[in-house]
């Protein structure tokens, strides 16, 4: 998937390790992000 390749060619050694960190910096899953950003991409579209 683009999100391991992303963990991988960022230096994480695991996708574990990735997931972990992303929800610290984001505050969800790499997943729940994704399932997000359709919204995200909507309303700032409407926002402008």
């Amino acid at each position: 998937s683009r999100i391991s390749e992303a963990a991988f060619a960022s230096g994480f050694q695991s996708m574990t390790n990735f997931n972990r960190a992303f929800r610290r910096i984001v505050g969800r899953s790499p997943t729940q992000f994704r399932e997000l950003l359709p919204k995200l991409r909507r309303s700032g579209r409407n926002g402008q």
